[in-house]
Order: structure tokens, then C-alpha cells, then sequence
């Protein structure tokens, strides 16, 4: 997948922890499903909200997301 200079820097990690493993999520994704590269958007979010369908591993996720000081994309 065709990533621009932007994209590349947060997957090597230099906006942080949190947006490279996200990074890395997304592309994964995209070259699974034959992306060629990725779209612009405004905003996204991880889904960790609902204790009820993401149980103990999703509390973990966003837990770690905390822990390693994951902020807004725009920060």
C-alpha cells in the first residue's frame, strides 16, 4: 500500500505509541483487502466504549491506549 510521508511517520512510530499501533491496524486491513492506499478523513475513533460487547480485552486495549499516552490524532 502507497502510504504518503505523513502516514509513513506514524507508522514508524514518531507520533507515538498509540497511533502506530493504529497505524499498523489500518494497513493491515487495507492490504488485506487490496487497498491500494488509504482515503483522507476527518476523524476516527476506536470503539471501547461499551463494556457490555468488548468485555475484558477491550477494557485492556483501552486501558493501554491510556497507559502509553495516546491523544487525539490533531495533538
Amino acid at each position: 500500500m502507497k502510504l504518503t510521508k505523513k502516514q509513513q511517520q506514524i507508522l514508524d512510530g514518531c507520533a507515538g505509541e498509540g497511533k502506530k499501533m493504529a497505524m499498523r491496524i489500518v494497513v493491515q486491513m487495507g492490504n488485506l483487502y487490496g487497498a491500494k492506499q488509504l482515503l483522507p478523513i476527518h476523524s476516527a475513533h476506536i470503539d471501547g466504549c461499551c463494556y457490555t460487547t468488548i468485555w475484558d480485552a477491550g477494557l485492556d486495549l483501552v486501558e493501554y491506549l491510556v497507559k502509553i499516552g495516546t491523544t487525539r490524532a490533531d495533538q
